[in-house]
């Protein structure tokens, strides 16, 4: 099994980047698993919210099929 590690935004951006490092740690002794990093849709969320996920949602799903 492998663990993809799927996240949108900038490395060391999010006030809670020690836990994900953390469980990146420990996720990452047991398994193999791959940091992948997600460029979010720019424009964003505060123009068109549900079409900015959308496109996110894709995002993620091209990853998965990998």
């Amino acid at each position: 099994m492998q663990v993809k590690v799927l996240w949108f935004g900038r490395p060391k951006a999010s006030p809670y980047e020690g836990e994900v490092e953390t469980y990146r740690r420990r996720v990452f002794r047991r398994w193999p698993a791959e940091d992948v990093p997600l460029r979010p849709v720019s424009g964003g969320r505060d123009n068109d919210p549900r079409r900015a996920l959308a496109r996110e949602a894709d995002a993620v799903r091209r990853h998965l099929v990998d």
